[in-house]
C-alpha cells in the first residue's frame, strides 16, 4: 500500500513564448499517475533554479513565490501522512 508520491515545480515554456516570465507549474506524481497544474505564479527563466525547483534571489517577489511553493510542499507532505495514518488505522480495525 506504500505509493510513491512526489512534487516537482518547473517552468513551462510555450512554443510561442520567447521573452519574459514563464508560468510555474507543479507536477504531482502518485504511483504511476501524474498530473500538472499551474500555481498561478510567474518567474523569469534566469531567476529559476531547475535542479532545486525554486526561485533564485531574496527580493520580495522571490520570497513570496518561495513561500507559496513551500506551503504547497508542506500540504503535500501532510496529505501523504494523513493517508498513511488512515491506512494504518483502517488496517488495525480489520
Amino acid at each position: 500500500m506504500n505509493t510513491r508520491f512526489s512534487l516537482h515545480f518547473f517552468l513551462r515554456k510555450a512554443s510561442y513564448h520567447n521573452l519574459g516570465p514563464l508560468p510555474i507549474y507543479l507536477r504531482i506524481t502518485a504511483g504511476s499517475k501524474r498530473s500538472e497544474v499551474s500555481i498561478q505564479r510567474n518567474c523569469l527563466p534566469e531567476r529559476w533554479n531547475t535542479r532545486a525547483s525554486r526561485m533564485i534571489g531574496t527580493k520580495e517577489d522571490a520570497r513570496e513565490i518561495m513561500q507559496v511553493i513551500e506551503t504547497i510542499r508542506r500540504l503535500g507532505r501532510m496529505s501523504v501522512l494523513f493517508k498513511e495514518l488512515y491506512e494504518v488505522s483502517f488496517l488495525a480495525k480489520s
